[in-house]
């Protein structure tokens, strides 16, 4: 989870331009005046976060006519004065238990201030509304985040699986580190959450597959997606490193990934933590998307086509070699 204090730094989150599994944007808004239901707004939406993967909330950004948050407010110093920590986190978790975890930080990009919620992921077990408010929130629901960017009552059998795995995980985890710090009390037991922040990656990746290629392509469509990433973040990597190795790739060439012909171009361009690439038809429109972190994330989606109402075999398995040598390479070549 990113919590920096650097404005610059929240560009991306805040100007990503739609709301996912991670991002939920407000309007600007008065910590005082939104009243008890306003305020259960807010806390429904951070134990929903924290139950999935944790996010971020975004205060100060409204809605389009298309229905997506572009309009960039900021607030005003009153308004963004009034979400003092304090206050904001004992009416969030007279809500939560246990309660949810999180930093506000008010970042100012191109002279509009921000407020953002970072809320981060459950460490025990996973927060449950322990009181109701009106019709935003029910006395003993857990809340997760969907990928539709909806914050609501875990109801699915899965969801209630993936809270309970989570739970467990985190359990193991914990009990792992007593035991490193028994057995080896000359070493320091590192924890880490690099599985959290891969998760954190795919949803930024998908959130910018989704600018470039469309929401038809992402959600209405077959879609071929790849997500390979090791087992631990590449912490020593610069991004010139990981661009080097990239273009020094061979079978396939990058500029062909992930699909060649004549009728394709790549296009590849730097992002602060990635490198972003996508290919273009001979009438312009896209035909993929992928991105590469320094952290050592590979993520590529390319929308399929529909051949008489199905979809070719060899196309899934052409898509699916070349991301495999090329994911290879890469690997390799970093060691």
């Amino acid at each position: 989870m990113k919590v920096s204090h650097t404005h610059d730094d929240w560009r991306e989150i805040i100007y990503c331009g739609l709301e996912n599994q991670q991002i939920d944007f407000k309007g600007p808004q008065d910590w005082n005046e939104i009243g008890r239901v306003g305020r259960a707004k807010f806390a429904r939406h951070a134990m929903a976060l924290a139950n999935t993967i944790g996010g971020y909330i975004i205060i100060g950004v409204s809605e389009d006519s298309n229905g997506n948050p572009t309009v960039y407010h900021g607030l005003n110093e009153k308004q963004a004065s009034s979400f003092d920590p304090s206050n904001v986190g004992q009416t969030i978790n007279r809500y939560a238990d246990p309660a949810v975890e999180f930093d506000i930080v008010r970042p100012v990009l191109d002279g509009k201030r921000y407020v953002v919620f970072v809320v981060y992921p459950f460490k025990d077990i996973p927060h449950v509304c322990g009181d109701a408010c009106d019709d935003e929130l029910q006395r003993g629901a857990f809340y997760v985040r969907t990928p539709d960017a909806r914050s609501r009552v875990a109801y699915r059998a899965s969801e209630l699986q993936r809270l309970i795995q989570r739970a467990l995980r985190n359990q193991r985890q914990l009990l792992g580190r007593m035991l490193r710090g028994i057995l080896y009390e000359d070493r320091q037991a590192l924890e880490s959450n690099d599985d959290e922040v891969f998760a954190s990656l795919v949803s930024r990746s998908r959130a910018q597959a989704l600018q470039r290629l469309g929401s038809i392509a992402m959600r209405e469509e077959p879609l071929f997606e790849a997500i390979v990433y090791p087992r631990r973040i590449l912490a020593t990597r610069s991004l010139t490193e990981v661009r080097r190795v990239l273009e020094g790739l061979d079978r396939p060439r990058l500029q062909d990934f992930p699909r060649s012909g004549l009728h394709q171009s790549g296009t590849i361009y730097a992002a602060n933590e990635s490198l972003r690439g996508h290919q273009l038809r001979a009438d312009g429109s896209p035909s993929s998307y992928w991105e590469v972190y320094q952290a050592g994330m590979l993520y590529c989606a390319v929308p399929l086509e529909l051949r008489d109402g199905g979809i070719l075999a060899e196309d899934i398995l052409r898509l699916t070699l070349v991301t495999i040598g090329l994911a290879g390479q890469f690997y390799t070549s970093l060691n």
